[in-house]
């Protein structure tokens, strides 16, 4: 399974699961869809729309470990 860490693109985070958009977009970030996304790291993004990276990591990284039972 695919780790997300706060250092990685949206881009590539979004590779990994296109749903994380909905999540990410529920937490107020609707950057994911801009072109400026695929120069931004989920840290980056995190601190423009004021949320705390590293609780954002660990709710993505628990939604990957538990999407079959979520689906």
């Amino acid at each position: 399974m695919a780790k997300i860490t706060k250092d990685m693109l949206i881009t590539d985070i979004l590779a990994i699961d296109p749903i994380i958009a909905t999540l990410l977009m529920s937490e107020g970030m609707h950057c994911v869809g801009c072109f400026a996304s695929a120069g931004e790291t989920l840290e980056e993004a995190a601190m423009v729309h004021g949320i705390d990276s590293d609780n954002l990591v660990e709710d993505l990284n628990d939604f990957l470990e538990h999407r079959e039972e979520i689906m």
